[in-house]
């Protein structure tokens, strides 16, 4: 249906509407449309709305520019931890951020959606080497690539032994996978349980991609044929955090450094197994 006019210019967005919009920038719109049971292109059409019909500020008591920065922050780490960023979550983390304003923080749909917008978070935006990041972020990622740098070059590494690790967690609904119509969308990455199983992925500065590690919690069961750059490793009970790491040193790196035999560097990701 076309859009109702006000005054010759398009109506805002109803409260309704901008928390369908909130949670596919938290999720995405495909996960939106389920949940809201709402078309996707619908949905793409109040945020494009949303965005043609901003005014440069609202009245009220908001976030300082310094706290809106660790909220972003904040943002980044949980989705790097594969961890829930919701209505609620997001809510729950603003509102304690706004605590220190006196006569407190007025929070509303219309700002957490512009706030998404405003710090490029959606879900389902495109990652780059381009994307900007919140200034204590950035400054912590500078400091830490000029270390590596200085590292690699006064230890004279070669490319073939620098390596970066970066860990997935997979997790399976049970819910949904018994439901007929939504099966396919059980196995997810975002939860706050035990993963069903969890993906070690290597690759070294010349390009050389390592074998993938995949543990999974569950009884070990034969498979009919795995590719060689697949490890498969099951137990019930899954691995601890220790136990993952090792097994992956010494089934992965330990074995691809010693036919190098030369010294490395390796660098891990912050996932929340790590830290």
């Amino acid at each position: 249906p076309k859009e109702p006019d006000v005054g010759g210019r398009r109506e805002q967005l109803s409260v309704k509407k901008l928390r369908v919009v909130l949670f596919a920038l938290c999720s995405s719109t495909d996960q939106a449309a389920e949940h809201f049971q709402s078309p996707p292109r619908r949905i793409r059409r109040w945020l494009r709305r949303f965005q043609s019909h901003q005014p440069h500020a609202l009245p009220g008591r908001y976030l300082s520019l310094q706290a809106e920065e660790e909220l972003a922050h904040w943002v980044l780490t949980q989705r790097e931890q594969q961890l829930p960023v919701n209505e609620e979550t997001l809510f729950q983390k603003a509102t304690k951020l706004g605590r220190s304003l006196d006569g407190g923080f007025k929070i509303s749909y219309e700002w957490a959606v512009r706030f998404m917008l405003r710090h490029r978070l959606s879900g389902q935006a495109r990652r780059a080497v381009a994307q900007p990041l919140p200034k204590g972020v950035q400054d912590s990622a500078s400091a830490f690539l000029e270390f590596v740098q200085r590292q690699v070059l006064s230890q004279a590494l070669p490319l073939a032994m620098i390596g970066a690790l970066d860990e997935l967690s997979l997790f399976l609904d049970a819910e949904v996978l018994g439901s007929e119509d939504r099966k396919e969308g059980a196995l997810q990455t975002v939860g706050t349980g035990e993963p069903w199983c969890d993906v070690l992925l290597a690759i070294l500065a010349d390009g050389t991609v390592l074998p993938a590690l995949v543990l999974c919690r569950g009884p070990p069961c034969p498979l009919p044929s795995v590719p060689s750059s697949i490890l498969l490793e099951a137990r019930e009970g899954g691995y601890s955090d220790d136990e993952a790491m090792e097994l992956w040193a010494s089934r992965v790196w330990h074995k691809h450094a010693s036919c190098q035999g030369t010294k490395g560097m390796l660098v891990l990701d912050c996932h929340r197994t790590h830290l």
